[in-house]
This record gives structure tokens, sequence and C-alpha cells, in this order.
């Protein structure tokens, strides 16, 4: 009987984990820490503060969250998610309500720690957010689904700066930004685009197709390459030999990744493509120091 009622309790410990999981990953755990530590790692370039990278960091990461959450629960709710594996909400490993709660528990989060940067960082933050909310609810299925991506990323090196003191950053990190997170929305949809128009999705990476998609992703991510590895350098002075590497390596991953996409090895031509979006945030993190 003793054993019976230790195995017993359990269960309930098991369900609550379990719960628990399906909810955080609905919330799209990785590019939300993805974000947030490029956003660190730009403050930690010009100089915030411990306290300040703090704040930093919970605003940008209860944002990128409350982005997620807010994403998979509309999914649910137009029946766009069916079929999907990977949807908590579509497995019943997440419900409905508790999604509901996180997502504006984080968004009331979001807006607290963002106005704690300062009324210009603040408000830019909330913008950016406001800006990745709009896709979920409206542009997603729409020719401009791309333009929240390009406007909330474009942010995030303003954000930092401004919350640093300084001015806007130089043009060549908002530009490396933009590009990074437009790229990323091309090459996101490229292993599920036929999936995504069978379930009504008609975005630009939809429409585009998957060899347009693709080349949209390699030409914006090779743009925001040359910006990351370039601009920190100008004007004047020679390239290092890092920036010299990082543009061989990006300009051949590109272009490795749209011989297969005209494959048809789709996941290939993503994995390539998310790649050199990396080598894109690790240049711009690693120069964040020369965008003021």
């Amino acid at each position: 009987m003793a054993r019976r009622r230790e195995v017993g309790t359990w269960v309930p410990r098991l369900s609550a984990m379990s719960a628990f999981g399906g909810l955080l990953r609905a919330g799209h755990p990785e590019p939300s820490l993805v974000v947030t530590v490029v956003a660190v790692g730009l403050g930690v370039g010009v100089g915030l503060s411990p306290r300040r990278l703090v704040v930093l960091g919970v605003a940008v990461l209860a944002g990128q969250l409350s982005v997620g959450w807010s994403n998979d629960l509309l999914d649910a709710r137009r029946g766009l998610d069916r079929g999907r594996t990977d949807k908590p909400l579509a497995v019943g490993s997440a419900s409905e309500i508790g999604v509901q709660r996180a997502a504006a528990i984080a968004l009331g989060l979001a807006v607290a720690f963002s106005l704690m940067l300062g009324p210009l960082p603040g408000v830019l933050h909330l913008a950016a957010v406001a800006s990745a909310w709009a896709y979920n609810l409206w542009l997603k299925d729409t020719a401009a689904s791309v333009v929240p991506y390009v406007l909330s990323f474009a942010a995030l090196p303003v954000v930092v700066t401004t919350a640093a003191g300084e001015g806007p950053p130089r043009l060549w990190a908002v530009v490396a930004a933009a590009c990074f997170g437009a790229g990323v929305h091309l090459s996101n949809a490229l292993p599920d685009i036929a999936a995504d128009r069978e379930a009504g999705v008609r975005g630009l990476p939809q429409r585009l197709g998957e060899r347009g998609a693709a080349a949209g992703a390699a030409g914006l991510l090779a743009v925001g390459a040359a910006a990351a590895l370039v601009g920190p350098f100008l004007p004047g002075g020679g390239l290092p030999w890092p920036a010299v590497v990082g543009l061989a390596a990006a300009a051949s991953g590109l272009g490795f990744s749209l011989v297969a996409a005209r494959r048809g090895r789709l996941v290939v031509a993503y994995q390539l493509t998310v790649a050199v979006g990396l080598l894109v945030v690790a240049a711009l993190v690693a120069a964040g120091g020369r965008m003021v």
C-alpha cells in the first residue's frame, strides 16, 4: 500500500511537468532566447550597466514570449495547426486558457520592463512588440507578412543605443538587423510552404513559393551579412581577416542554399540559411560597440 501511494504521488507531478513543457514550447522559446541574447549582446557592446542589461533582457524575452504564445493561440483558433505535431495546442499538451494567460502575463511584463528602460527606448520596444502582434493578428496571411519582421528587428539596435543614452545607431546595424529579420521570415517557411498553402496561409513566403522564398531569403541575408561584416569598418580602413572569412562563408552557404532549394531539398536550404543568419547575428553582436 505504501508503495502504491508513493507511485501515485508522482502522477500529478508528471502531469504538471508535461503541461509546463507544453506551455513553454507554445511560447517558441528558441527564437525568443536568440533575440534576447542578441539584444543583451548589443547592450554589452554599447556599455549598458548590469542592471539595465537585466531590464533589457527581461523586456525583450517577455515581449518575444508574448508573441510566441499569441501566435500559437491564434493559429489554434483559426484551425491552422491541425495535423501539426510541433504545436502543443494541436496535440493537447497545452491548454488554450493556459496559453492565453501566459501571453497576457508576458505582455504585461514586457510593458513594465520596457518602460523601465526610459520613455524613448521603452516606446520603441513596445512598438516592435506591437508590430509582431500585428503579424499574428492580421498580416500573417497577407503579402505584407514580412513587414513586421523588418520593422521589429530594425528597431532592436535603436532600442539598445537609446537605452544607453546614445543617439540612433549607425545605419549598417539597422540594415543588418532588418535584413536578418526579413530573411529569417522567408527561410523559416521553406520546409512548410506546401502544407501552409493547403491550410490557407497566404503570407509572402507562400505567395513566392519555395524557389522564390529561398532566393529572397538568400538575397536579404547576403545584404545583412555584408552590412554586419563590412559596415563597422567604414569609412576607410581595410577589412580584418575574420570579416573576409565571414563574407566568404556567407556567400558559400547562401549559394549552396539556392542549389538545394532548386533541387527540392528545402530542409537543407532552410538549415543553410539559418546558419548564415546566425553568422549575421554573431557579426552584429561582435561589432556592437561600433554601432554608435
